[in-house]
């Protein structure tokens, strides 16, 4: 044990971590999921996952998350997260007597002060950053623009904007999608896994059902690289190669900045948090919501219903609650 983690960096004992409580079969799925998202894309990467893990201070462990924090593309439960992965892998590493200090634990009730102090709204804040409808109809025109000489739309990847945009589902859920999971002529949309983080293991998890977007499943199924055979994936790149969230991260970027939208935040979550709001504006419960994006109901109550909005007028910015339509 001690020659495994002698020059072990933090993503790495976060990974043995985490390996660990997958064969003890601590985490369900959907957490060791999370867990390998927060690893992969929020400490994989960055100066501090690839420091030695003897090496790691205080102000190293400080550091890293004042980085996420400037960075402002995580919500504050993501970063929140971040730290409650890094200080479970190092207790880990200590109960097992291959480390004496765990650099997390001194500052972790500061850090968790700060990283709540996000979740406070200024006056002229939205509660959550989506989509106005005026913003979804900038994008979704410039997602499904085309070139005058060829008839051919100018985005690849804006269909499966508008796919996350009209289902709500994450973007690992979608990059695993099949041409198996669409049943058009009953129009349903089987969501099971997420591609990121199916490997090797079988998920129990009930599977969610979607009755929408099913034209816009037709058009990528049109121009498809591939034949669209059974199991051939629907997101690809144009090459037909598997797609990733990253290239898709960029492809979005360029649409809403050339759709005047380069001021948003969010990344593609944005998508999901415009579709729960958007719901919730026609009258359908947070336990409805929560039922069908796939998530706790406190969690989407949080975190993807926005109520209040900011919005700019010649008076200045302001705030205005939709209040819902109950049926």
């Amino acid at each position: 044990a001690e020659q495994i983690m002698g020059g072990t960096t933090v993503v790495e004992l976060c990974y043995l971590h985490l390996k660990y409580q997958t064969e003890q079969k601590e985490l369900r799925p959907k957490s060791i999921d999370r867990r390998e998202c927060t690893i992969d894309r929020h400490i994989d990467g960055y100066t501090l996952g690839r420091m030695q893990i003897q090496a790691v201070k205080v102000a190293d462990i400080d550091n890293h998350i004042t980085e996420l924090i400037q960075e402002e593309k995580l919500s504050a439960s993501s970063i929140e997260k971040v730290v409650d992965v890094l200080n479970a892998a190092y207790n880990w590493a200590m109960v097992r007597g291959e480390l004496e200090k765990n650099p997390v634990a001194p500052i972790k009730p500061t850090l968790v002060k700060r990283i709540q102090r996000l979740q406070q709204k200024s006056a002229n804040e939205a509660d959550v950053d989506v989509l106005s409808v005026e913003e979804e109809k900038k994008f979704c025109s410039e997602a499904l623009s085309v070139h005058e000489s060829t008839g051919k739309y100018r985005y690849a990847a804006g269909l499966y904007g508008m796919l996350l945009l009209h289902t709500g589902m994450r973007c690992g859920e979608m990059l695993a999608l099949r041409w198996r999971d669409v049943d058009f002529e009953h129009g349903f949309l089987t969501i099971e896994k997420s591609r990121s983080v199916a490997k090797n293991r079988d998920s129990n998890d009930d599977k969610k059902y979607v009755k929408e977007a099913i034209d816009i499943l037709r058009l990528i199924k049109i121009h498809a690289v591939n034949a669209g055979g059974q199991d051939d994936l629907i997101v690809t790149t144009n090459t037909g190669q598997p797609n990733t969230a990253t290239n898709l991260e960029h492809r979005m970027a360029t649409i809403f900045k050339n759709a005047g939208l380069s001021d948003l935040s969010g990344g593609l979550h944005i998508f999901r948090r415009t579709f729960a709001t958007r719901m919730y504006e026609n009258g359908a419960r947070v336990k409805e919501i929560a039922a069908y994006i796939g998530d706790l109901e406190s969690t989407t109550e949080r975190y993807y219903i926005a109520v209040r909005k900011k919005i700019t007028t010649e008076e200045g910015v302001q705030q205005i609650v939709d209040l819902p339509v109950r049926l």
